[in-house]
């Protein structure tokens, strides 16, 4: 079967699956839902004739609407808006309750007589709560989620809760349903109330430990900027498949992490006593369009990166770190270094996820071959051969430096120095490696890298 196929399949599976738990719960479950008053809030730009100002601000002013001129060339979310010469943009906030007709009977005679003076529209209406010049006129209305989940989850959903929002507390509610071709064998569920801004920012940590737990879960969301006539419950379904890489809530770390890998780190760290911070910060590198998270942080600048699998986007994103940021200490566990900690470690650790592991082959590029004096070795290369990996860290162009030499100690180029970056240290730690030529072009010879001294430890000494 394709892999396409099979996407198919899973994403038909899940949509149905999703359906099912719905219907049934939406079917099942009758709960009241809280009475909030309801809305406007929002954010409009409108572009008028700079001979126009004083009339905008008239009415502006009359009818009590925060608003600001904007001088010069506007901008909105960083990027640039061309306005007609010899105009501004008149940007102003709106908030009312939706059940006060006497504001909006003014709101919306506002707006008309904006429309007849205007020339274009700036922006479409937003929400105010990122915008730094209407943040001090908004008036924060409370909302919240009605949760429920599985009655097996309840003791990861309490870490959450204590976890996300500690200084809150909630009524956890028990439902007796069973549904065996579901999978349900009891429900619960809780409100989760936001009446002012940091619990609404308790909220959203909540929500986004969930995203990364693989907990299924439904939810309705009550908030009063919007409308919800009919207050029926959304499914959250988590589906676990190969894909997941076993992301998700570790009891005895009290965090969500990415993969089984990671978990152990964390817990080696905390044998060893060593502080640290999972994700803590991010970096943006030379594209601003691009950032780089690591996994963990600790004491002295140094962090750990954990990478099960190596492609361009990962190589560029660590190449793109440590130009940027050479102050950072970066080590860098891989398959090859795994294995030793596995062997190390898997019988001493507690709770520790065991996952096959065995190094795997990475093919690596070779360059530099057609310089002159190298030439007449290359020339003699061919597939299958061995080839010889020798670091040379007093390189004045590269200290990752690694040179590649045929069988007989001739030298016939370079490992590229965005893969050096990575094979220097564990070269510099004692690892061996088989190298074997897979690819000979003009320009660049590739190589299948293999570590072959699986039976001697290799480890940071910090983790040693």
């Amino acid at each position: 079967m394709s892999a396409s196929k099979a996407n198919e399949l899973y994403k038909q599976f899940r949509d149905e699956r999703i359906k099912e738990l719905t219907d049934f719960i939406n079917d099942t479950v009758s709960l009241e839902t809280n009475s909030i008053r309801e809305y406007e809030d929002f954010i409009k730009g409108v572009v008028i004739r700079r001979e126009d100002i004083p009339q905008a601000t008239d009415i502006m002013n009359t009818s009590d609407i925060p608003f600001l001129i904007i001088e010069g060339t506007p901008f909105f979310h960083g990027k640039e808006y061309e306005i007609p010469p010899n105009s501004n943009v008149l940007k102003f906030y709106i908030q009312y309750s939706k059940t006060d007709f006497e504001r909006k009977k003014v709101i919306d005679h506002t707006l008309e007589l904006l429309d007849s003076i205007k020339i274009d529209m700036w922006l479409p209406r937003y929400t105010v709560y990122n915008d730094e010049d209407f943040k001090n006129h908004h008036v924060y209305h409370e909302s919240y989620y009605r949760y429920i989940f599985h009655l097996s989850d309840m003791e990861i959903i309490s870490d959450f809760l204590e976890l996300s929002a500690p200084n809150m507390t909630f009524d956890f509610h028990r439902l007796d349903i069973v549904n065996s071709d579901l999978n349900i064998n009891g429900l619960f569920w809780f409100d989760f109330h936001c009446k002012n801004p940091e619990q609404a920012n308790m909220s959203h940590n909540f929500s986004l430990m969930l995203k990364e737990s693989y907990i299924s879960y439904f939810y309705n969301h009550y908030h009063p900027y919007f409308d919800y006539v009919d207050k029926k419950f959304i499914t959250k379904i988590a589906i676990r498949d190969n894909r997941s890489s076993g992301q998700g809530y570790r009891k005895d770390l009290k965090k969500i992490v990415r993969s089984s890998w990671e978990a152990n780190i964390a817990r080696i760290l905390n044998y060893k006593e060593i502080d640290w911070e999972y994700e803590k910060d991010f970096f943006a590198l030379e594209n601003s369009s691009s950032t780089y998270t690591p996994d963990f942080f600790l004491q002295g600048d140094r962090i750990i990166e954990i990478k099960g699998l190596w492609d361009d986007r990962s190589i560029k994103k660590i190449v793109g770190f440590t130009k940027k940021y050479s102050d950072k200490h970066l080590f860098i566990i891989d398959e090859d270094m795994y294995y030793s900690i596995a062997n190390k470690y898997s019988s001493i650790i507690d709770k520790w996820e065991k996952t096959k592991v065995k190094p795997k082959s990475n093919v690596l590029p070779v360059v530099g071959i057609t310089d002159k004096q190298r030439k007449p070795f290359v020339q003699k290369l061919k597939l299958g051969d061995s080839v010889v990996l020798e670091r040379e860290p007093t390189n004045s162009f590269d200290r990752n430096a690694i040179k590649v030499l045929d069988s007989f100690g001739n030298q016939i180029g370079y490992i590229s120095a965005d893969w050096a970056l990575i094979y220097s240290s564990k070269l510099d730690l004692g690892m061996i490696f088989k190298a074997v030529i897979k690819e000979i072009k003009d320009k660049v010879i590739k190589i299948s890298v293999t570590r072959t001294n699986l039976d001697k430890e290799i480890i940071y000494d910090f983790l040693s």
